[in-house]
């Protein structure tokens, strides 16, 4: 059984913290999408990558900020 996982980037809007999602895939293809993204010299340092809902991940990653679904490049 094959557990769907997301990656997400830390955003920030002003003060307020929200994730948005980059990848979904298997663990491994996540894993593997971050590994691709440091051998490419790209930042990695916002990133989490996690199986969790995004309104529990908000929770978790964002220091317990509430989930609000708003739009933001993460390459802001």
């Amino acid at each position: 059984m094959t557990t769907t996982c997301h990656v997400y980037a830390k955003c920030t809007a002003g003060r307020r913290h929200f994730l948005q999602e980059v990848f979904k895939g298997s663990r491994t293809e996540c894993n593997t999408h971050v590994k691709q993204r440091t051998r490419n010299g790209q930042p990695t340092h916002f990133l989490e990558v996690s199986s969790l809902a995004i309104e529990a991940a908000t929770k978790k990653f964002c220091d317990g900020a509430r989930f609000d679904p708003i739009d933001c490049c993460y390459y802001d």
